[in-house]
Formats: structure tokens, C-alpha cells, sequence
């Protein structure tokens, strides 16, 4: 798989948690995102900010999977992609209203990308990280991506790592660590 430059790639959401708006602040992470995952084999469709028919939620992203065997086919057909590019943890209130929006299109899989993480202890199960253990328990894969994991990034491939370790960690522990 190919390199991914993610320290270019996250320049723009550093520079927009540092002085930007909160729309440039998500905008930049939505934007990063999509350069990480079109390299991805099998990654056919990225699309962003959906607002469904009613009018009432917006998807970041929703991105379409051929789950191609060099790529990621071990995630569903479709799964969104939900980016907080905030300068403290994401709460349990964001978290439940990822659900939601997952649990409205019947998936059973998101990635909440969230540049500081989440709040509460994963080994307690408090405040966020129990709203993802719950949604566990109702067949809902959430797993939590943070820019210093992105960071870490050189490639594709140790990306797609990330994300089957995550997963194993999310399915074996029953928590987000």
C-alpha cells in the first residue's frame, strides 16, 4: 500500500485547532480524513457532509467499501466517519448522537475520529467510553481515532492497522483504548 503522509495530511487540521473557526476546525479534519482513506483498495465513494432527507442530521462522512482483500474487508459496505477536531475530549452527548445517526441507518459500524479523544476512563467505563461499551452491546462497532494516532501514520497500511486493532481491542476488552 502506499505512504501516507499524515504529518502533511494533519498540517491544516493543527493549524485550524490552533486559531480556526469551529467550521474550519471541521472542515480540516473531514478534509484529512479523506486523504487517508482514498488510498485505501476498495475505498470507492467518500461522501461529504450528507444531510439526510429530513433535514435534520449531517453525516461527515459516509464512505462506500467494495471490501477488496488488500484493503479493508473487514469493515461493512458503508460506514461514516464522524470528525471532532476539538481541543478537549469528546462527551458522552456527542457520542449518543453518533449512535443515533448509526442506529437510524441500521450500520453497525462508525469511526469517530476526535483530535483529543473522548471523556471518561475506558477500565471504569464512565462518561463516553460507556456510551460506546453500550452501543457494543447492541451490535454497534465504534471505534476512536485521535490525531495523535493519525500522527503516528507513515502508510495505508499501518493506518488500516490501526483500525484491526482497534476494532479486536473495541470486540476483546470491551472498551476504547
Amino acid at each position: 500500500m502506499p505512504s501516507l503522509p499524515c504529518q502533511t495530511i494533519l498540517l491544516p487540521v493543527h493549524q485550524a485547532l490552533a486559531n480556526g473557526t469551529a467550521n474550519q476546525k471541521g472542515a480540516s479534519l473531514e478534509a484529512a480524513m479523506r486523504l487517508i482513506l482514498e488510498p485505501i483498495p476498495g475505498i470507492w465513494r467518500i461522501d461529504l457532509n450528507t444531510t439526510d432527507v429530513f433535514d435534520a442530521e449531517e453525516v461527515d462522512l459516509g464512505v462506500g467499501n467494495l471490501q477488496a482483500p488488500d484493503g479493508v474487508p473487514f469493515l461493512p459496505d458503508v460506514f461514516l466517519v464522524e470528525c471532532k477536531n476539538w481541543s478537549k475530549p469528546v462527551g458522552a452527548l456527542e457520542v449518543t448522537s453518533f449512535i443515533a445517526k448509526l442506529e437510524e441507518r441500521a450500520m453497525t459500524f462508525g469511526l469517530l475520529v476526535a483530535a483529543n479523544g473522548i471523556t471518561g476512563d475506558p477500565n471504569q467505563r464512565t462518561s463516553a467510553n460507556e456510551r460506546i461499551a453500550a452501543a457494543l452491546k447492541e451490535g454497534r462497532r465504534i471505534i476512536v481515532v485521535r490525531l495523535t494516532d493519525l500522527e503516528a501514520v507513515t502508510t495505508t497500511e499501518a493506518f488500516v492497522n490501526l483500525l484491526r486493532v482497534r476494532i479486536m481491542d473495541l470486540t476483546l476488552k470491551r472498551g476504547v483504548f
